[in-house]
């Protein structure tokens, strides 16, 4: 029950409005029941920042996130498993790290715009959660439609209003394809009712009279 997959759209970041730039991501996860699973998530790559204080406008960087995700299907939750079921309601929610060049801004006095300062690279960490429907296209395929929201220290550094905790949201469609040693697609050993009978042994103990020998 391995999966891999991936998904195309858009990202917005909420620093003056929301600036979207084209996003793409990949994934790859391990359903554990018919209701968790968990998965791994490299996405990015440009971030877009609105009009600021600072004075900083329109600006792109260029920035990728990891996400992990615990994922949770609620269809499956109420409704119980099945296997010919053409559309899943789930969500997921997990810890997030993005990855970019540090920024600061260099205020100038003269009259001059403000700069930005790039510096080495600089990981950030924050937390992200989401919805999506996957349909069903056959055991192994799925078109995935995605919704994230996440929270983390903006990756425009001070040039940001919002540099400690900056809102992003991405929607993406993409596909997911899953693997099984069985012939394709999800499996899940079905639950059954046994009997379980235990045995219990007694130890005879047989009792030898004892000869005295004189």
């Amino acid at each position: 029950n391995i999966f891999v997959g991936g998904g195309v759209g858009v990202m917005g970041t909420f620093n003056d409005g929301m600036n979207a730039t084209f996003n793409l991501n990949i994934n790859a996860g391990k359903y554990i029941t018919p209701v968790w699973a968990v998965r791994a998530q490299l996405g990015g790559f440009q971030q877009k920042i609105g009009a600021q204080k600072t004075g900083f406008a329109g600006d792109t960087k260029t920035a990728f996130e990891l996400n992990l995700d615990a994922m949770v299907n609620f269809t499956n939750l109420i409704g119980g498993y099945n296997a010919e079921r053409v559309v899943d309601f789930y969500g997921f929610v997990g810890p997030t790290m993005n990855v970019s060049k540090a920024m600061n801004v260099a205020y100038n006095t003269n009259g001059d715009p403000n700069t930005f300062n790039a510096e080495g690279t600089k990981a950030r960490f924050g937390a992200t959660a989401g919805l999506g429907l996957g349909f069903n296209v056959n055991e192994s395929w799925a078109i995935n439609v995605e919704g994230r929201f996440g929270l983390t220290p903006s990756v425009f550094g001070n040039a940001s209003d919002y540099n400690k905790a900056e809102g992003t949201g991405r929607f993406t469609v993409g596909a997911t394809y899953t693997f099984n040693s069985l012939g394709g697609g999800k499996k899940f050993a079905k639950v059954e009712d046994r009997i379980i009978e235990k045995v219990v042994e007694k130890e005879v103990i047989k009792e030898v009279p004892v000869e005295v020998v004189k």
